[in-house]
């Protein structure tokens, strides 16, 4: 079995809380999109579970969209994605944080796999202590919560991504700490899950034939 495929379905060994932490537009949609084909390509069975995924993710599958931490606590035997979590997790409203803690106490208990996806401003002091394993893309290092677990983990780290103030992962990359280890995980490109392709671009410039180019 090939290196990248083991380091997935390691991942997917119990449950477990994944932090999938990056700034925006650095592949976070592709690293979902690589664990979601990953576990296809071996022939892995399971019910997904989602809120804020794009519409070209889980199609034909088993894919169930949820709105409410209410629904969350309903879940069992699954793989829960929360795309943009912190729009649904409101750290910062005390009644939701509670509805948080009990969620994720039953996490374990219910039997479920959750990937949470965080900007590394929204990885407060409160939900990164509650994550096992983490998922790096590209990071601002100021962007990261002075005294959080993820501030400490990725200032912990001294490989040649890490300069002072970005850790710099290209978009064919991400980095896997699990608590214990840091691995770097390959991240192909998939076209299908790419949302943003469409994309008119902003700016186009006409060549020598006056034809115009992006």
């Amino acid at each position: 079995m090939d290196r990248d495929v083991e380091k997935v379905i390691d991942l997917f060994d119990k449950p477990r809380v994944l932090g999938l932490i990056g700034d925006r537009n650095t592949g976070k949609s592709m690293v979902l999109a690589h664990l979601i084909e990953t576990l296809d390509s071996v022939g892995a069975k399971f019910s997904l579970y989602s809120y804020g995924l794009p519409e070209e993710f889980g199609e034909g599958k088993n894919h169930t969209r949820i709105y409410s931490i209410e629904e969350l606590e309903t879940i069992h035997d699954s793989v829960i994605i929360l795309d943009e979590a912190a729009q649904l997790l409101d750290f910062d409203s005390r009644q939701k944080k509670q509805q948080i803690e009990e969620f994720l106490r039953l996490i374990n208990h219910n039997n479920n796999f959750l990937i949470i996806c965080l900007l590394p401003e929204n990885a407060k002091k409160f939900i990164s202590n509650k994550i096992n394993t983490f998922l790096f893309k590209r990071v601002t290092i100021g962007d990261c919560v002075n005294g959080s677990f993820v501030k400490r983990v990725i200032t912990s780290y001294s490989g040649n991504e890490k300069g002072s103030f970005v850790l710099s992962l290209s978009q064919d990359k991400a980095l896997i700490y699990n608590g214990e280890h840091y691995s770097k995980l390959n991240i192909p490109y998939y076209e299908n899950y790419d949302v943003k392709k469409g994309n008119r671009p902003i700016v186009e410039i006409p060549n020598q034939e006056n034809e115009y180019v992006s």
